[in-house]
């Protein structure tokens, strides 16, 4: 059966099921290329299959239009989950082509090498031109995009994977708000009650854990390689603190480590977590470690400063009658000790300080 289009005065074909639901609402079905092609002819038997399987209530219908489709094209989650992973996959393709032509080319500047000349030019030396400034910073520079790369494309895992489960939840309304053991329940319930609704949820929930696994597996990488990379950092930090106290003997040390947690108890720190957080990254630099060491060795030397408690010393005991060369032995000390004063400053007070005083003397 055919309508006659009011605008073109052609015939076009009646569409029926979840195909004529989207045509209805103005929106196009998306046709994937890579899917089988079905069989020229169908018997009635499979037409009244394909017919029934097709059949979804309006009310389930969902679109997914990627930036390079038209706004009337409708996706299903799987068509839309695809998409997206192929995507990202030849996003992150064209991005390491485009680095590695780039790396290419800059070498080659470096080198004062053009495209003409590369046919005649002899085999460079791999191990003098990483040693080239140049070319080390080059290097950096495309590790660094590299890196920035591989963690946007975990992010874009991490967007799809969450962006399918939200949509997972709004076609199956039914498994939202369940835990574990009662999605398994209703799960099982739809089954025997719908077998092609089922199917339909299995098909999400497969697609789903492929994005899952995606994002684990590259997400696992990029932890191994910063971990990786941190022991090395941490090594060579320990080394150059290591070589800053090389000069200080054992004992020394056990004080000045002792006078740092008898510190950090003081400030009101927990000992044991302290140690904790000097394993984190933020007290691995041996810069850190040196200002810690400090703490200890000056509260140390703090300590050696301060007078230890005790008595008074008493006043020297005096003879009888000798009161009178007593005072003069302090009023000469006094006097000495102003001339002394004067001499280092040369101020006017105390200049006539040393004059009343040898007056009084």
């Amino acid at each position: 059966m055919s309508e006659r289009n009011q605008e073109t005065g052609q015939f076009t074909t009646t569409a029926y099921g979840e195909e004529g639901l989207l045509r209805d609402a103005g929106y196009v079905p998306y046709k994937d290329d890579s899917a089988s092609e079905q069989p020229d002819e169908l018997t009635v038997d499979d037409a009244a299959a394909n017919l029934t399987a097709s059949r979804t209530a309006e009310a389930e219908i969902r679109t997914f239009s990627p930036i390079d489709l038209p706004d009337n094209v409708a996706l299903t989650l799987d068509q839309a989950a695809k998409l997206r992973s192929d995507a990202i996959d030849a996003e992150r393709t064209q991005a390491q082509q485009d680095e590695d032509e780039n790396f290419r080319k800059e070498i080659d500047e470096l080198r004062g090498v053009t495209t003409e000349e590369k046919v005649a030019e002899p085999a460079f030396d791999p191990e003098k031109a990483m040693e080239h400034p140049q070319v080390k910073d080059a290097i950096q520079k495309v590790t660094a995009e590299t890196e920035a790369a591989r963690l946007q494309h975990v992010s874009g895992l991490a967007a799809a994977t969450q962006m399918a489960e939200a949509t997972f939840f709004s076609q199956f309304p039914e498994l939202a708000g369940l835990d574990g053991e009662q999605r398994v329940q209703a799960f099982a319930a739809i089954a025997q009650n719908d077998p092609q609704r089922a199917e339909q949820i299995r098909a999400s929930v497969n697609g789903i854990a492929n994005l899952f696994q995606q994002y684990s597996a590259e997400n696992g990488k990029l932890t191994a390689e910063r971990e990786a990379k941190f022991k090395v950092y941490a090594k060579a930090e320990s080394d150059r603190f290591e070589e800053m106290i090389k000069d200080t003997p054992k004992a020394r040390r056990a004080e000045i480590e002792g006078a740092i947690v008898e510190a950090i108890k003081e400030y009101g720190g927990d000992a044991q977590e302290f140690a904790r957080l000097m394993q984190g990254s933020e007290f691995a630099s041996a810069t850190v470690q040196r200002l810690l060491w400090d703490v200890g060795r000056l509260r140390l030397v703090d300590k050696a400063a301060k007078p230890a408690p005790g008595r008074q010393p008493l006043p020297p005991v005096q003879r009888p009658g000798a009161r009178g060369s007593v005072k003069a032995a302090n009023e000469a000390r006094s006097v000495a000790a102003l001339s002394a004063r004067l001499a280092e400053s040369g101020s006017i007070d105390d200049a006539v300080a040393l004059y009343q005083a040898r007056r009084k003397g």
